[in-house]
């Protein structure tokens, strides 16, 4: 059960689900096992039981032990079989194709049974061969890998891949693809997402590996390649193109040239309608050969397309063999046709027509009549008009009548008569042409002679074959007509303009080897160019690699294979070559197709490739590569020359149908010219009959001549009349956008100049003869083999399983004859021999010069010791004269540990980046740590020599003190002397002493602050107080201010000021809010004296913001940035002001108050710790701003004046960037904006204004609190009922988007059908693919998605998807992050270029990962912070931008014009999993917030992308190194187009909100001075009373209400 065979396995699971039968089937398993178990296990199980649900079963009824795995073998001894089944293989389905009696019950005697054994016994997955000798199925997904090369070993493996719906098998590089007759679900955009950039081999074989392939070699190696689709007809070489289409442009697309995907897809269906027919062996054959070039951008880019074409088989058109059919689209139009079509293109029933009567039963009615529907949106998505569908058709119509004509002889004998009449009227209708020059051209020829012009009748055979090459011709000329134009709307109009160098991938879809019954020469031409593709390949894969290996003396055994020369001699060799007798018997008016027959033997009868037939034989016999084919000789010559007659082509050009005119035109430039030309006359004819009709008097009116002069161009001019657009009109529109004109017309037909030589054949006068049909063929196949030998090939072995195209049905003989003329066999021995990887030495010097030696050259010696240390065996590898030859498996393990070499030396260069980093650090730790040595030294030494000094203070202090002590006694024995005298008056002398020595109170003491409303300061009391009072008095405050001068004495000069302006504010604002009842106090202290600071503008302000209700009184005011909170009183309003208690003349207590504003200033700062986390509450608070920007317009020149910014203006502006990205998921503090806002003003005021600052953001501070406040009472009043829109979630976090399927595909979740051309529903995430009606049906999650839930315990190095959740669509730790940065970094320069501290960095790091919440990010430095930001990001195991996507990101970047960069990153954003979406967005933001402060942080866009890019578009870890490494330029410019783009649309943004303010406030101003004029004049203001006014005139408080007006005092000194 191997794994790479689960992947198509599991896709025919789908398919087969559908054949499931509702009733249970028993099975017998037989155990093969060591220990004893019971013989027979029965299991009852249902039909659509995989074989690993079985074994699961039968395990648990025989108790065997399941962590050991098991097999599930078939047995089927009668074909000597045992085969092991694959996990999604299921039982049932092999028991069906069991005999009848070994079905329902089967015993082992009967040969047929299920054997259960462990694997790595005998017969198991380990063993090499089984029981009847197979070799088991996963061990040869390659051919190249059997132990035994023979064709039976070859067949049997195919057989064996094949039984198990794996039609896929590798012969290395070429792909041996089986046709099953069946269509297999393993083709839906899941598995173009699962081979996308994956080595060949890696997975199981797909056709979508080898498109991937081709187009990642086109990239890496920049050179054209293409593919070889080669095989017999029926072998699926038509479906195996439409996959491989399907698969490039799924890669190449990238989301962003739709257009010419569309057209591409579009362009096949129509082909195949009007190219294929059903034959004998194939049931949609091609007629014809294509090779299809899709042209890339060196980015990997669809730049356009171009289909060339070759031979068309026009002969089947007339003629069918048996059971076969003619062209598709005749079919589709008839069973498809509405009734109105019908009655428009006079359709008939198909048996009605000649042309058709061969084969006219259709058991497939329906499935015709949906492929009629498909080519009519295929031709939709070609850029086909109605109009022009509806010529075509009626061209289709025309050819079939046609057939229908008839002839008679006259009645005299000597002419022929047309008819039916009813037939030649409706061609004649469809032609547009007269019906009398139609019956003359079908029946008489116009020969020309010297002298005259003869009028001949035609025989009955001459006018039958005349009607036929007029029908063939004619359909020739149309499909020759819709190529052009297909090939026409894949131009890229930019080729013709400018010159730029494009690749290609080429596929080559031709007609296959073809052996009928009966072979003429148009099977001579088919087989003949696969005798070209079949020596190209051998040249390729065989004579000029052996020739090679011979050249650079390697060993070598040859290789013997069959040489096709030969036969390509005996066709196509000038001068006797069969093609070149053909040509000279054409020109040869008496030559007959027996002359031919007789040279061809006379010129060849020796040549063993040509086998001569019997005599009376009209036949030849050519020994083709894959085997004998016997041609008819009938007709050789006249399809070699069939051309349209001259008066035949004359008619068609007097058709007065432009269309037809197009078709038969020899060149379609001129043609184009001409009928440009001729529109123009006839506009003006019509214009001058118009005027003319107009001068005659009662004729107003006339009617335009009925013509068109171009077909659907003239429908185009038409449309761009001026006239009134209904609204009908408006759905559609009808005008492509890619006119034909004749510079592209020129530039297409130059393309496919070697297809154009058929256009010369319709030409009515011609002087040189045209070449021959054979020729043209012969030209046009060189032509194609020089395109594809420029290329590097791939090649597809396509291999029919059955003759009778029966489903599933592996016919050995058939096989084995495809595989021995084909000479697979050979091909896989020397793919198995040979060496794929090549190197000259100086390309292998380059590429491994890290495994090689310093001193290492491109000596052959050198290389071979390299490869002899790596172990490699001498025969895996060998060393030429100028190259070395690998096998692809050692070149693959070279390579690996190639990139394993450079990602060892890069963490060697990183080991040794971060210890010089580490020495750094340490060196500069190391220089600051002896500084502070030295430092400490020093001051140790100082406070040595002052202790010396103190000492020495100290001892004179002593003896001083004893001086003095000396001295005090000599004057005290004095004194005592002195007092013992008795004439000295004691008690004088002491009265003398106290009045000199204590001072005087003052008459008038300071008067205390006074609460009375009429006065300010209160008189002097009548009675001055005693002395002793006054003394009582005086003594605490002298205490108090003793104390104080003691404490400032204590406190550096800085703050003993800003103590004294905190001192002062407070007495200002008790005197200035004197009318409230409450006097502040500070420390016990009661000031007394006034301020100058009693005149500030801020206490007036905030006088007058109280008094006029504008702030609440609960707010706290910060006059400076250390300064208390002053709380004002709450109860009492601002306009009723009660000053004394009731009955008594005191004034209230004020400690109360006091107590009081204190819990209100708790409140208040309890209310600052609210957050944001709902969406509507920012959406609330955004208007609110927005509200107070014009309400507070006038209040804002008072800080416009000192500080020159709009404080509520410039916090919308800062509210509007939260809103801008928390819309989704807002998690922000009030705090935290409140400190963002803080720190956006103080950057914007200068040096001298940052004394302003505080005030600005207190006034911002207390309309906050307004608002908070206001969300409190509004969530305490309970949730508001809003009515949501209902929108449809997308099931199971699926991103599903319309589909339009081009190729068959299945439903990944009902496996039925999704036909080609309809509508379905595909997840761009995971690919998943389903009907619109099996949406409600899916059951499992996206894969890409992760399940959502609460984030775990760690942050760093887990998925996006596991930290985020639909409560949290941002990881926590990254959101916490960031807005620490924005609210405290956004000025540090070097934000992100900066790294901060390891030890720092790893604490953070710890406290991040255990508990986000203990983290506090205040503590750290922002480059510490930053650096965890980068480090998140690397250490995700998947990117931002997924693994996925990292070559799309890199193909959006290479695109030529800037503006499809953008719009292709962005189409691949939309393809990201939300939670990455989310992240990506969220972070964005952020770089783009960092990039607006650039002037201070030094970080631009393109800084931020260097830094940035490696973290969040990093390639895969598979991706070799040294390609990363070009990369890197790619992704930082990725990177730099997210943020530029974000940040134009940023400015957009803020600058509608800045011209939003500025209208508001222009109308406010306005309205004001309305106000104003209205008033009277507004009396004269000063400085001191300014903003005292402003309420006055404001008129209205910002809540809505009116404001009364309050008269304010001003301040008296």
């Amino acid at each position: 059960m191997s794994v790479s065979d689960g992947v198509v396995g599991a896709a025919s699971l789908d398919v087969d689900q559908q054949q499931q039968q509702p009733q249970a089937v028993f099975l017998q398993i037989y155990p093969r096992l060591s220990q004893d178990k019971a013989a027979c296990c029965t299991l009852q199980v249902s039909p659509g039981a995989t074989a690993a649900m079985v074994i699961q079963k039968a395990g648990a009824t025989l108790g065997l032990d399941m962590t050991s795995p098991y097999a599930l073998l078939e047995v089927r001894q009668a074909e000597g079989e045992e085969r092991r089944l694959g996990d999604t293989e299921m039982p049932v389905e092999r028991v069906l194709l069991w005999p009848p009696g070994a079905r329902k019950w089967h015993p082992q005697e009967k040969g047929y049974y299920f054997i259960l054994q462990a694997q790595g016994g005998e017969g198991a997955l380990g063993s090499e061969m089984d029981g009847g000798g197979v070799p088991s199925l996963e061990e040869y997904d390659d051919l190249c890998s059997l132990s035994t090369l023979t064709e039976d070993t070859i067949l049997a493996a195919l057989r064996l891949r094949f039984y198990k719906h794996n039609i896929y098998t590798y012969a290395r590089g070429i792909l041996v693809a089986i046709n099953p007759f069946k269509f297999l679900p393993i083709y839906n955009p899941k598995y173009v997402m699962m081979y996308n950039n994956q080595p060949l081999g890696k997975l199981s074989p797909h056709i979508f590996a080898v498109a991937d392939m081709a187009y990642h070699t086109m990239l890496k190696q920049q050179e054209n390649q293409c593919v070889v689709i080669s095989g017999e007809s029926g072998s699926g070489k038509t479906q195996s193109t439409n996959f491989l289409i399907h698969c490039l442009t799924a890669l190449s697309q990238k989301g962003y040239s739709s257009g010419v995907k569309r057209t591409i897809l579009g362009a096949g269906p129509v082909l195949e309608a009007f190219g294929n027919a059903k034959t004998a062996q194939n049931n949609n054959s091609s007629r014809f050969g294509k090779f299809i070039r899709v042209n890339y951008l060196k980015s990997g880019v669809v730049r356009g397309a171009v289909v060339e074409k070759y031979l068309l088989e026009k002969c089947r058109l007339v003629f069918r063999a048996k059971n076969e059919r003619n062209y598709h689209v005749f079919y589709y139009l008839l069973v498809g046709a509405s009734k109105e079509e019908q009655r428009e293109f006079s359709l008939l029933q198909p048996e009605d027509y000649t042309y058709l009567q061969q084969y006219f039963h259709l058991e497939d009615a329906e499935d015709l009549r949906h492929e009629f529907k498909r080519l009519h949106q295929a031709m939709e998505m070609v850029g086909f008009l109605p109009s022009t569908k509806k010529q075509i058709f009626s061209m289709l119509s025309a050819i079939l009548y046609l057939g229908n004509v008839t002839y008679t002889q006259s009645e005299d004998g000597q002419a022929l008569e047309a008819g039916p009449a009813d037939v030649l009227s409706t061609l004649s209708d469809l032609l547009k042409v007269k019906q009398e020059l139609l019956v003359e051209a079908l029946t008489k020829r116009k020969q020309t002679t010297a002298n005259d012009k003869l009028v001949l009748h035609y025989t009955l055979k001459e006018a039958v074959t005349a009607r036929d090459s007029m029908a063939k011709s004619l359909y020739s000329s149309l499909f020759d007509w819709i190529v052009l134009r297909i090939n026409h709307a894949l131009l890229n109009r930019r080729d013709m303009e400018e010159a730029v160098s494009c690749l290609s991938i080429g596929i080559l879809d031709i007609f296959g080897f073809e052996d009928f019954q009966t072979n003429s020469f148009e099977q001579f031409c088919i087989n003949y160019a696969n005798e070209k593709l079949q020596y190209y390949f051998n040249q390729h894969i065989f004579k000029l690699e052996q020739k090679e290996y011979q050249a650079e003396g390697i060993s070598w055994s040859t290789i013997d294979y069959t040489d096709n020369l030969g036969c390509i001699h005996l066709i196509s060799q000038k001068p006797t070559g069969l093609f070149h007798l053909l040509d000279e018997e054409s020109n040869l008016p008496q030559a007959t197709d027996d002359t031919l027959l007789n040279k061809f033997k006379q010129q060849h009868q020796d040549n063993p490739y040509f086998v001569p037939t019997t005599v009376m034989l009209p036949a030849f016999v050519i020994q083709h590569f894959a085997g004998k084919v016997k041609y008819q000789i009938k007709d050789f010559r006249k399809k070699n020359t069939d051309h349209m007659r001259p008066d035949i082509v004359a008619l068609l050009r007097s058709s007065e149908r432009a269309f037809m005119r197009q078709l038969i035109g020899s060149d379609p430039v001129a043609v184009f010219r001409w009928g440009i030309l001729r529109a123009t006359i006839r506009i003006i004819a019509a214009f001058n009959e118009a005027g003319s009709r107009r001068a005659v008097p009662g004729r107003l009116h006339f009617r335009y001549p009925d013509w068109t002069g171009l077909g659907e161009r003239v429908t185009t001019i038409s449309v761009f009349s001026p006239h009134r657009k209904s609204k009908a009109s408006k759905h559609k529109q009808l005008i492509p956008t890619n006119l034909m004109n004749s510079r592209s017309l020129k530039h297409i037909v130059g393309l496919t100049l070697h297809d154009r030589a058929s256009r010369s054949l319709l030409h009515p006068h011609q002087r040189k003869k045209p070449p021959s049909i054979s020729a043209q063929f012969q030209a046009s196949l060189n032509k194609l083999l020089e395109t594809v030998g420029k290329a590097e090939p791939f090649f597809i072995r396509c291999i029919r399983s059955n003759a009778e195209k029966k489903e599933m049905l592996f016919d050995n003989a058939l096989v084995q004859q495809q595989l021995r003329y084909t000479g697979m066999l050979e091909t896989v021995r020397i793919q198995k021999s040979g060496y794929n990887a090549k190197f000259t030495f100086t390309e292998f010097l380059e590429q491994f010069k890290v495994l090689l030696p310093k001193e290492a050259t491109t000596a052959p010696e050198d290389i071979a010791n390299l490869l002899q240390e790596m172990g490699l065996g001498q025969s895996t590898y060998q060393i030429g004269k100028t190259k070395v030859f690998l096998k692809e498996r050692e070149k693959q393990h070279l390579q690996d540990t190639l990139n394993k070499e450079v990602m060892r030396h890069i963490v060697i260069l990183q080991r040794w980046f971060r210890a010089c980093l580490s020495r750094s650090h340490f060196l500069y730790k190391k220089d600051a740590a002896i500084r502070i040595q030295r430092c400490w030294r020093a001051f140790r030494s100082d406070t040595r020599c002052r202790a010396a000094t103190v000492i020495q203070a100290a001892w004179r202090g002593s003896q001083k003190r004893t001086d003095y002590l000396r001295k005090r006694n000599s004057i005290k024995k004095m004194q005592t002397l002195f007092r013992n005298k008795p004439d000295l008056n004691s008690t004088n002398l002491t009265l003398l002493l106290a009045q000199s020595s204590l001072p005087r109170p003052s008459p008038c003491p300071s008067p205390r602050p006074s609460f009375s409303p009429s006065t300010r300061t209160s008189p002097c009391p009548s009675t001055r107080p005693s002395t002793r009072e006054a003394w009582r008095r005086r003594t605490p405050i002298g205490a108090s201010n003793q104390a104080q001068r003691l404490t400032d004495r204590r406190l550096p000069k800085g703050t003993q000021n800003r103590r004294r302006e905190r001192v002062e504010a407070l007495h200002l604002l008790s005197t200035d809010l004197s009318p409230f009842p409450w006097t502040p106090r500070l420390a016990g202290t009661i000031l007394s004296h006034p301020s100058p600071l009693y005149r500030t503008k801020k206490v007036s302000l905030y006088y007058h913001l109280v008094v006029n209700g504008i702030i609440s009184t609960t707010c706290p005011l910060y006059l400076k940035a250390h300064t208390h909170i002053l709380p004002l009183p709450t109860a009492i309003s601002p306009y009723s002001y009660p000053l004394l208690s009731e009955g008594s003349g005191q004034p209230h207590n004020p400690s109360i108050r006091i107590s009081r504003a204190a819990r209100v200033s708790e409140k208040w700062n309890a209310s600052l710790e609210r957050e944001i986390t709902n969406t509507n509450e920012l959406r609330n608070l955004d208007e609110f701003l927005g509200n107070q920007v014009g309400y507070l317009s006038l209040t804002h020149l008072v800080f416009t004046s000192g500080l020159g910014v709009s404080p509520i203006a410039t916090a919308y502006c800062f509210i509007k960037k939260s809103v801008l990205y928390c819309l989704l998921k807002p998690h922000i503090s009030y705090k935290g904006l409140m400190k963002g806002y803080q720190n956006r003003v103080s950057s914007l005021a200068e040096a001298k204004q940052q004394t302003e600052v505080q005030s600005v953001v207190n006034l911002f501070q207390s309309v906050l609190d307004g608002f908070i406040r206001g969300e409190i009472k509004r969530a305490e009043a309970g949730p508001v009922k809003v009515v949501l829109n209902r929108v449809r979630q997308t099931p199971l976090d699926h991103m599903f988007s319309t589909y339009q399927v081009n190729i068959m595909q299945s439903c990944d979740l009902c496996g039925s059908f999704i036909w080609g051309m309809e509508k379905a529903y595909m997840c761009s995430a995971c690919k998943l693919i389903c009907h619109k009606k099996c949406l409600s049906k899916i059951i499992n999650s996206c894969s890409t998605r992760c399940d959502d839930g609460v984030p775990g315990h760690l942050h760093f190095g887990v998925q996006v998807c596991v930290l985020t959740s639909k409560t949290y669509p941002i990881p926590m730790v990254v959101q916490m992050m960031l807005e620490h940065v924005e609210m405290n970094g956004l000025y540090t320069e070097g934000i992100y270029r900066k790294s901060g501290s390891a030890c720092h960095a790893r604490e953070l790091h710890q406290l991040l990962e255990t508990s986000k919440t203990r983290a506090t990010l205040e503590k750290y430095s922002i480059h510490t912070v930053t650096g965890l930001v980068k480090r998140w990001l690397r250490e995700l195991p998947e990117p931002l931008l997924t693994f996925s996507l990292y070559n799309d990101f890199l193909h959006a970047v290479e695109l030529p014009e800037q503006s499809e960069q953008l719009r292709a990153v962005y189409q691949k954003l939309d393809d990201l999993p939300p939670s990455n979406f989310n992240t990506l967005e969220r972070l964005v933001f952020h770089l783009v917030r960092v990039a607006k402060e650039e002037e201070h942080n030094r970080m631009s866009a393109n800084s931020l992308a260097i830094v940035f890019a490696p973290c969040i578009l990093r390639s895969p870890d598979t991706t070799d190194p040294f390609l990363s490494m070009k990369d890197i330029s790619k992704i930082t410019t990725c990177v730099e187009i997210l943020i530029l783009e974000q940040f134009r649309r940023y400015n957009e943004k803020m600058q509608e909100i800045t011209e939003l303010e500025f209208a508001e406030a222009l109308a406010v101003n306005k309205l004001m001075l309305k106000r104003q004029n209205t008033n009277g004049p507004p009396p004269k203001r000063h400085p001191a009373n300014f903003c005292g006014s402003i309420g006055v005139y404001m008129g209205q408080h910002p809540s809505g209400t009116l404001s009364t007006p309050c008269r304010v005092h001003s301040p008296k000194n």
